[in-house]
């Protein structure tokens, strides 16, 4: 479940994400018309470099969908 891990990532582009355990990620951008779904294993419950890699991926997609 999401819940209790939904974020505003960027109120002016309007980008949303919800996070999950061990990596999962649902990002969804409007500026961009996109959803990214990541289903993953983290090693790990939490790792944040592999979390700042994900999203620096994510930014990528969109940036070359632009």
């Amino acid at each position: 479940s999401y819940r209790n891990q939904f974020w505003i990532e960027d109120s002016h582009s309007r980008s949303l994400m919800c996070r999950g355990v061990f990596g999962q990620l649902i990002h969804m951008s409007w500026e961009h018309r996109m959803v990214v779904v990541k289903l993953s294993t983290y090693p790990d419950f939490t790792n944040k470099a592999y979390s700042v890699a994900t999203l620096k991926a994510v930014h990528a997609i969109a940036a070359a969908l632009a």
